[in-house]
């Protein structure tokens, strides 16, 4: 009887919020992703497959959600040891680099599917460094303290050595933002900083020469020999939206030479289609899903739940700001996706998984969230 009360109390506390916020997003990504492939000769596949991510994506969510988010510390724990496995094969054997030359070999080529071990990792991470976040701030030891620097630095190096330097930064963003509510003091960061940057000279010496062009192609593309008309074109498009946009399917620079239409710049599609409304629809609906996460995170009285929840909040706002960042040109291109907009299925079911963690936690509170 109990066991029941409980439940039913856990289930009235599932936060409808966080999902609706999700869910506008998602459709209005999945309706606009149709219209940035309708011209391309894989369009159809592009979408086929985005839909099938989205209903697995749901699906992967609600179960996590349904679950005790404490159960997931020991499966973390298994899940981070293949991941790591999986970024030292993807280092090692991966494909991609044959693309350009200067790309990174993030992907594990499967029978004509492609998959992207980072993003596998992504979840791993945020299940096993809050675990050693938590067990460290309540029972400090030497010990624990080396396992965690270990753990939360091995898949950042290994994605460094692809070189993927976007998803490196995805994973150093969430763990700066466990740290700071782990209570690291400021001056904690700058001297960390200081480090790294004093490092580099000689991390530099090591790299072999594609390593260095790629980022060359990120700091200054024309010193790399890149052409940089495509980011000419995803401002051109968004421009030429303005208030209420061309229409879907009418974009000019969407349906005939906007690049990577359907992943990078998939925003420079909703600027020229859906104008500004359209493009602050978006924002808005992306800041407050992040705002909603942090906001979970805050009402959280369980370490490990708070680290989990605001390590997820650091990915999710990366990939928001780079992403969209890009599009208008004062970012560098790294490939980062748009959470719930951009096509891709590894990264639409990951994102909706790290929600499903986000939904467990706030269930499970002591006290609802509204």
């Amino acid at each position: 009887m109990f066991n029941k009360v409980k439940s039913i109390n856990i289930i009235k506390r599932f936060d409808y919020i966080l999902l609706l916020l999700v869910a506008v997003l998602t459709v209005i990504g999945f309706i606009v992703l149709r219209s940035a492939t309708a011209t391309m000769n894989t369009g159809s596949s592009i979408v086929r497959t985005q839909l099938i991510s989205i209903i697995i994506g749901v699906i992967i969510c609600i179960v996590l959600s349904l679950i005790d988010y404490t159960y997931f510390k020991p499966w973390g724990y298994f899940i981070f040891i293949v991941a790591i496995g999986l970024l030292i094969y993807v280092t090692l054997y991966g494909y991609g680099r044959e693309i350009d030359g200067i790309g990174s070999n993030s992907w594990i080529l499967l029978g004509g599917y492609t998959f992207q071990p980072a993003e596998m990792a992504k979840v791993a991470y945020v299940m096993v460094i809050p675990a050693f976040l938590a067990n460290l701030k309540e029972n400090f030891s030497l010990k624990i303290f080396i396992l965690t620097i270990i753990a939360a630095l091995a898949p950042i190096g290994l994605i460094l050595s692809q070189p993927e330097f976007g998803s490196a930064v995805v994973f150093t963003v969430s763990l700066i933002f466990m740290l700071f509510i782990y209570g690291i003091r400021f001056k904690w960061f700058a001297i960390g900083t200081g480090v790294v940057a004093a490092l580099l000279p000689v991390v530099w010496l090591f790299l072999q020469d594609f390593q260095k062009k790629r980022i060359y192609s990120i700091i200054t593309p024309s010193a790399a020999g890149v052409d940089t008309s495509h980011i000419d074109k995803a401002k051109m498009a968004i421009g030429s939206g303005r208030l209420t946009g061309m229409g879907l399917f009418s974009g000019t620079q969407t349906q005939s030479g906007l690049p990577i239409k359907d992943t990078d710049f998939i925003f420079s599609v909703v600027g020229e289609e859906l104008g500004f409304i359209g493009a602050s629809l978006v924002i808005i609906l992306l800041f407050l899903i992040i705002a909603r996460i942090i906001y979970i995170s805050a009402k959280t009285n369980d370490l490990y739940g708070r680290f989990m929840t605001i390590g997820i909040a650091g990915m999710m706002m990366f990939h928001f700001i780079e992403n969209v960042g890009m599009n208008l040109g004062i970012l560098p291109v790294t490939g980062i996706p748009l959470p719930f907009i951009s096509g891709g299925g590894t990264a639409m079911i990951i994102n909706f998984a790290l929600i499903g963690l986000v939904l467990s936690v706030s269930m499970r509170r002591k006290h609802s969230i509204t």
